[in-house]
């Protein structure tokens, strides 16, 4: 994890805003799903401040709206519950309306796992779990 981790911010540092902002996408997701210290190099506020500036720089990718809405479901408080919510909507939006070819069907089983999940996303009504 540490080398993927160092290959990943030297992506970020290089290159951020390619496959909209992917490199921000894919090391905000590791430092999510991977284990926290010290059995690992996890860090929720990392994964939140990237898959944030993600979303912000780059708000038409499905996916960064999707990771991030599973970074503050992640938080597990009504605030971020609610802002989930709002990101899981919004890019299911875009994928559903966007012209992503190959990328939409895989790209719907990964809102499906993330709802699976995270809980109620994108009904309304999130929930904790």
């Amino acid at each position: 994890l540490g080398r993927l981790e160092d290959e990943l911010k030297q992506a970020v540092a290089l290159s951020p805003d390619i496959d909209d902002g992917g490199p921000l996408r894919v090391l905000g997701t590791l430092y999510l799903k991977a284990p926290a210290w010290p059995s690992g190099i996890g860090d929720r506020d990392k994964a939140l401040e990237l898959l944030g500036k993600a979303v912000k720089e780059h708000p038409g990718h499905p996916l960064n709206h999707l990771f991030y809405a599973q970074a503050l479901c992640a938080e597990g408080n009504e605030d971020t519950l609610n802002q989930a919510n709002a990101e899981y909507s919004l890019g299911e939006k875009l994928l559903t309306e966007g012209n992503w070819g190959y990328n939409k069907e895989p790209g719907k089983k990964e809102f499906e796992e993330i709802q699976q999940e995270c809980g109620e996303l994108g009904s309304g009504q999130p929930t904790v779990q």
